[in-house]
C-alpha cells in the first residue's frame, strides 16, 4: 500500500510538471506561429494538470476516510445494542439489584434508579448477548416480580420493594 501511494505521488508530480511545461510551450508556440495544433497541445497540457489535481484530491479523500475510521471508536463485544433479554434473565438481574437496593435502605425506586443500578452493579450470571441491560428494557421482569408479589407499583410510576 505504501509503495502504491509513493507511485501515485510520483505520477501526480510528473503529470503536473509535464502538463505545466506542455501548456506553457504550446501557448508560446501558438502565439508565435499561429498554428492550430499548438492550441490542441495546450489543451492536452491542461488536461494533464487536471488529471494530476484529480489524483491529489482522490488521495486526500482516502487519507481523510482512513483518519476518520481510525478515530472512530471500536466498541468491544457486549457494548452494543443488546438483544432483548428473556424474562428469567431480567428477573435474575432485578433480584440482584433489588437485594442491593434493600441493603442500601431503599424501599422505592424509579426507572432512573433502576437503570443506574443495573448498569453499575456487578451481577452474577450475566450473558454478553443481553448486555448492556437497561432499566427500561426490564419491563417484562418487573411485571413478573409484581405478579410474584416481590414488587408493587407506586402512584408516581415507580416500584415499591415488598
Amino acid at each position: 500500500m505504501r509503495n502504491a501511494s509513493l507511485f501515485v505521488r510520483v505520477v501526480q508530480k510528473c503529470l503536473a510538471l509535464i502538463g505545466t511545461a506542455v501548456t506553457v510551450i504550446s501557448v508560446v508556440l501558438f502565439a508565435v506561429t499561429d498554428r492550430e495544433w499548438a492550441a490542441w497541445i495546450a489543451i492536452g497540457g491542461l488536461l494533464a494538470i487536471i488529471i494530476s489535481m484529480y489524483l491529489v484530491l482522490r488521495e486526500e479523500h482516502a487519507a481523510r476516510i482512513k483518519a476518520e475510521s481510525e478515530r472512530t471508536e471500536v466498541r468491544p463485544p457486549g457494548h452494543r445494542v443488546a438483544f432483548m433479554a428473556p424474562v428469567e434473565y431480567q428477573v435474575n438481574a432485578l433480584r440482584q439489584v433489588i437485594a442491593k437496593m434493600t441493603e442500601a435502605g431503599m424501599t422505592e425506586f424509579e426507572y432512573f434508579d433502576l437503570d443506574l443500578m443495573v448498569q453499575k452493579l456487578p451481577r452474577t450470571g450475566t450473558d454478553e448477548v443481553y448486555e448492556p441491560l437497561r432499566g427500561p428494557s426490564c419491563d417484562a421482569g418487573l411485571n413478573q416480580l409484581i405478579a410474584l408479589g416481590e414488587l408493587q407499583r407506586t402512584k408516581r410510576g415507580g416500584w415499591r420493594i415488598m
